[in-house]
């Protein structure tokens, strides 16, 4: 799930003041911003990394795990950390923990093999852009397809978009998410071992080894340290940090319960997304002892994950760590908010022409404080993941205020979804990625094997039996003469 903007939707308080309907975005407050990290927690020892002074950018770490796994994507990557390591054994699992919204001066203290700076486009390391291979489809996706849907392919957050954004549609694909009116982990299908309700929970919570000064108590349903509940389920963003805790937890106990999930020879994309955080720093602060308590909790359960995930799988899995930085802006702080986006934007995509998309949805609204291009950045990621058009936009010479407020038009939408008949356009039929790649090993196999019956052909046209085959040779015999 891309890191989203805070959204408050005023469409009927702009209805009257402006005559249209739009978004409005708003800050959370600023601090200073940590650099994103790529850590590699466990690598087999046929997969080699490398030490390079050369970032990793943010967009390669999907396009990297694949490369590790020996499944390479039809885009190269840049960066000269990881080595083509052994063509005889490749993992059996790509195991990527995300932690998103960690700032400067937060402790994520997780020992690493290896760890890497990491390169940003944009104001912020977006889900989208870490879990993507080359093509936009999600690791998960890329080797979900690959294997026809038989591939493990799990993705846990507890925001459902962060959790569908890294994951998969394939029969054994899973996707977790936490809903907050139910309160329970919910999960894609429906039908799954890793759902939880509020009670499951509690006991998946209460199994975890909390580092020293803290511990789980049951009856509450909060950690508590010194005598006193920092993070409780009965806290909104407290309980959305627990309920990723418990689904990390209660993945290893099912895994370890169902072997046959991971003893095949297919392999398997784990994701698991820490999207809680930003939600402790907007409602508590920095320095706060809850931000404190999370971090020093997910220094002690990210590694115990880690370790029994590789022992799952043998030690033959690639363990990966990505610390998303964040500053405090563009921040969704609720997940309703994120919801209320979409629904916003869903009546507006059926529109089949450009003129009717501006006309039913002709701005977006931003504060003057605001990052123009991060809201820019926002406003595609958010329409793109519909999978219904692609958008750009820039900022006017002209900028329109009203209310402190400017206007941000929507430009250049492309790629609009049409309902009707398909075939009426005469549109060309889909190809795979991988068309040119393999059309070039066919055109090669099929020009040796043509020339070498053309070569077969003329040597047995132009052959003398009784000079160039030893056939005739040996059974050319003398008469006996007495």
């Amino acid at each position: 799930m891309a890191s989203l903007s805070v959204i408050v939707i005023f469409a009927s308080l702009m209805g009257m003041c402006c005559g249209e309907q739009s978004l409005f975005l708003r800050n959370a407050e600023h601090s200073a911003t940590a650099s994103p990290k790529f850590s590699v927690l466990h690598a087999p020892a046929y997969v080699n990394f490398l030490e390079t002074s050369r970032s990793l950018p943010a967009r390669e770490v999907g396009s990297v795990s694949a490369f590790a796994l020996g499944l390479a994507p039809s885009k190269g990557v840049s960066w000269d950390g990881l080595s083509p390591g052994s063509l005889f054994h490749r993992p059996k699992a790509a195991v990527l923990f995300l932690v998103d919204g960690v700032k400067a001066g937060d402790t994520l203290d997780v020992a690493a093999q290896q760890s890497s700076k990491m390169t940003v486009e944009s104001d912020t390391v977006t889900s989208q852009a870490v879990h993507a291979v080359a093509g936009g489809k999600s690791l998960a996706a890329h080797v979900s397809d690959l294997f026809h849907g038989s591939s493990l392919a799990l993705s846990m957050s507890s925001d459902e978009l962060a959790a569908k954004a890294a994951g998969a549609s394939g029969k054994e694909s899973v996707t977790m998410f936490y809903n907050h009116e139910k309160r329970r982990v919910q999960t894609e299908p429906a039908q799954s071992p890793f759902t939880m309700d509020l009670e499951q929970m509690k006991d998946s919570l209460a199994t975890i080894r909390l580092p020293a000064g803290f511990n789980f108590d049951a009856s509450s349903g909060a950690i508590v340290s010194n005598g006193a509940p920092v993070l409780s389920m009965g806290q909104k963003e407290s309980a959305s940090f627990l309920a990723e805790l418990a689904s990390l937890q209660n993945v290893v106990r099912t895994l370890s319960a169902e072997r046959q999930l991971v003893n095949d020879n297919i392999p398997d994309v784990l994701t698991f997304t820490i999207s809680s955080l930003k939600a402790l720093h907007v409602q508590f602060g920095s320095q706060s002892a809850q931000v404190k308590a999370a971090m020093a909790v997910l220094s002690a359960v990210i590694p115990q994950v880690a370790s029994s995930l590789s022992d799952l799988y043998k030690g033959d899995a690639i363990i990966e760590l990505v610390e998303a930085a964040f500053d405090g802006e563009q921040f969704l702080t609720r997940a309703g908010d994120i919801s209320a986006l979409y629904d916003a934007l869903k009546p507006h995509l059926h529109a089949q022409t450009l003129s009717s998309f501006r006309a039913s949805l002709p701005a977006i609204h931003i504060s003057t404080q605001a990052s123009y291009d991060a809201a820019c950045q926002d406003a595609r990621e958010a329409v793109s993941m519909m999978k219904a058009m692609e958008v750009g936009c820039k900022l006017p010479e002209e900028t329109m205020k009203h209310s402190g407020r400017r206007l941000l038009s929507v430009l250049e939408v492309t790629n609009i979804t049409y309902s009707g008949n398909a075939s009426t356009f005469n549109l060309a039929f889909e190809r795979s990625a991988d068309w040119t790649a393999a059309f070039t090993m066919f055109l090669i196999v099929f020009l040796i094997i043509a020339l070498s019956t053309l070569a077969i052909a003329y040597v047995l046209w132009t052959m003398d039996p009784g000079s160039d085959s030893i056939i005739y040779r040996m059974t050319n015999q003398r008469i006996k003469t007495e």
